[in-house]
């Protein structure tokens, strides 16, 4: 009694000292229909953003964000703002209050540390971060960031976010303000919001607001953001970059702007020219050259991030590439445009937005939305796709990266918007052949020979090359599912036709999960098949997205000790639905004593209408309950 009466006592004195200091930014004064459940609270974010003309653009900020938990200390305890050559830091401010509101801390300009880019694949950049680590000595806490950059040049604005899945908007107002020769063009997305626009004089002024809004739920395994949250995105009409005026009218517009970044009238010497010639004359059709020229490019030049210049959209020329073997995304693609160019194969640089399941872009809404630069080769029965930073993908196949979206093709007619290919279960195989060797103590040795290709020979080599042999077993453990061993080994043996092989050979004291008397229960293979994580979900929203498709097959032979034998193994099973198909076959060879599973696993379309996925998810489980099933082996 005595300890609810002090809790009752403390919550009574908290909103005393509350209403005597009457700050703004006391905690209990968030209404608790947002704060309940809340990451954090957005008090204030506002967004003003004025446009003096087609080349010059000031933005400020002011957000006051009250924090909840260590999720959002995480997310917030960092104040990080980029700067280039084109976007300069004018004024910020960053205040740190405690639960009841009351300044604790101030930071100026100079509190900040500056750093060059903080993306370590960087060789060179213009960019600049100001950065701030604020620790506050306890949660609840408020922050409030000001800051202000200014524009010599723009190709968009900022865009405006109704809703957040970190926090709360107790208020939200989004301010631009354009001259009206200029005009701009927003479209939203997820929201009836519409702003009020207020004419004057030369200029127009547009103003979004909204509040009260509850943080939003993100879903695991659905599209980016852009997909289902409330938004409104804005773009310019006109606008100047680097002294070079431009469109975005329409996406012809933009691709024209572009086109002279690729357009070089001598990119190689007459030498350079000849021996590319030369090394594809033994090849008769343009797929066979674009290939052999895509590897070569691939084994002696690598990936380099370049920012410099304008904004890091113009490409290195190719002789940079040439002689330096390095270059970004938009020199590396430059580069092999400019090769096919020598030996009369014409393609196309593509700009598109990266990433994983990243969403496409609107086909009506002309914007800046991208990031990254790939090669399109049309062929007169096909088209071939290529993405000149990685050196492992195959030729004519793109990758999760870049997949299932939309691009705008860099032509001498201008900007075309076009489709990526879409995944195919076949472009990313795992075909396994295991041998198990079981010893009569429960210890076993098992070895594996896995080709792999497209995504899973992407992520073994980077979760394997130059890594120590405690790190590869991590990987092995924690991304491919594999029973801890005792010891192992791995070896990459080399590319083959369509990806690459290599062996793993694992050594376990006790392969078995139970033994109970004379009998071993143990798992049916050292690893799981379905790995991917899809619970049932009755009040789903988006759709799903797997990483990407594939299949999955292990053939493993289990060689078992004398005087053992099997008792009744798991049936035969097969399930099948419109995404996936998945088999399980066991069978004892008494005569050789070895027991045979053979698996096979298809996720023939990685995407999952929201409608559909508990269909999914059943089966998944379904198939996951399946493959924990056990042998078991009764020693007579």
């Amino acid at each position: 009694m005595k300890i609810i009466l002090s809790a009752v006592f403390y919550f009574l004195l908290l909103q005393c000292v509350s209403a005597q200091t009457g700050l703004p930014f006391d905690v209990h004064l968030i209404p608790d229909s947002l704060r309940k459940g809340a990451t954090s609270v957005y008090r204030i974010d506002e967004t003003t953003v004025d446009v003096s003309s087609e080349s010059e653009m000031k933005f400020s900020v002011h957000e006051v964000i009250t924090i909840f938990n260590k999720r959002g200390l995480d997310y917030f305890e960092y104040v990080t703002i980029s700067t280039d050559k084109f976007r300069k830091l004018e004024d910020v401010e960053v205040k740190l209050y405690d639960s009841l509101g009351r300044e604790r801390a101030k930071f100026k300009r100079k509190d900040f540390s500056v750093i060059g880019s903080p993306f370590n694949s960087d060789l060179v950049s213009d960019d600049k971060t100001y950065a701030l680590k604020l620790e506050p000595r306890e949660l609840p806490c408020t922050i409030e960031r000001t800051f202000t950059i200014k524009n010599k040049g723009y190709i968009d604005f900022p865009d405006w976010q109704a809703a957040s899945f970190l926090g709360a908007l107790q208020s939200s107002v989004y301010t631009i303000t354009v001259p009206q020769k200029l005009g701009l063009r927003y479209q939203a997305y997820n929201t009836p919001i519409k702003p009020v626009i207020t004419p004057g004089g030369d200029y127009i002024t547009y103003v979004w607001t909204t509040g009260n809004v509850k943080e939003v739920d993100e879903e695991e395994g659905s599209f980016s953001w852009k997909a289902y949250m409330p938004m409104v995105a804005i773009a310019p009409n006109q606008f100047e970059f680097d002294d070079r005026k431009g469109s975005f009218a329409t996406w012809k517009d933009y691709g024209q702007w572009n086109y002279d970044f690729y357009n070089e009238e001598k990119p190689f010497t007459e030498t350079d020219i000849n021996n590319i010639k030369a090394s594809v004359a033994g090849f008769k059709t343009a797929p066979e050259k674009i290939s052999f020229l895509y590897k070569k490019m691939q084994k002696e030049a690598r990936y380099v991030s370049i920012q410099l210049g304008i904004g890091g959209l113009k490409p290195f020329p190719a002789k940079f590439v040439h002689e330096k073997k390095y270059g970004d995304c938009k020199a590396l693609s430059n580069y092999m445009k400019q090769q096919l160019q020598v030996i009369g194969i014409k393609s196309y640089p593509a700009i598109i937005k990266s990433g994983s399941n990243s969403h496409p872009a609107d086909p009506l809404f002309p914007n800046e939305g991208f990031d990254h630069i790939i090669l399109c080769v049309p062929l007169e029965k096909d088209t071939m796709w290529l993405e000149c930073t990685s050196q492992h993908t195959q030729p004519g196949v793109l990758g999760t990266f870049t997949e299932n979206r939309n691009a705008v093709l860099i032509t001498e007619n201008g900007g075309v918007l076009v489709n990526t290919p879409k995944s195919k279960s076949t472009n990313n195989l795992w075909m396994a052949r295991t041998n198990t060797e079981l010893f009569d103590d429960g210890s076993s040795l098992v070895s594996s020979r896995i080709f792999l290709n497209g995504e899973f020979s992407e992520i073994i080599y980077a979760l394997t090359i130059n890594r120590s042999k405690d790190e590869i077993k991590k990987a092995l453990v924690r991304y491919f599912n594999f029973k801890n061993p005792d010891e192992f080994e791995y070896k990459a043996l080399g590319d083959s036709a369509n990806g690459q092989n290599i062996s793993i050979t694992l050594a376990y004291s006790k392969f078995y999960d139970v033994k109970a008397g004379s009998k071993y229960f143990m798992a049916q293979k050292g690893y799981k098949l379905a790995a991917d994580e899809i619970p049932v979900d009755e009040k789903r929203k988006t759709d799903f997205l797997f990483s990407f498709p594939y299949i999955k097959s292990d053939s493993v032979i289990f060689t078992l000790p004398k005087g053992f034998k099997p008792e009744p193994l798991p049936a035969i099973k097969s399930i099948s639905n419109e995404f996936a198909t998945y088999s399980n076959t066991l069978s004892f060879n008494e005569a050789a004593g070895t027991i045979t599973v053979t698996t096979h696993l298809q996720l023939s379309r990685h995407m999952i209408p929201v409608a559909k996925y508990n269909e999914a998810a059943t089966m998944f489980e379904q198939v996951k309950k399946d493959e924990n099933q056990k042998i078991v082996l009764k020693k007579e």
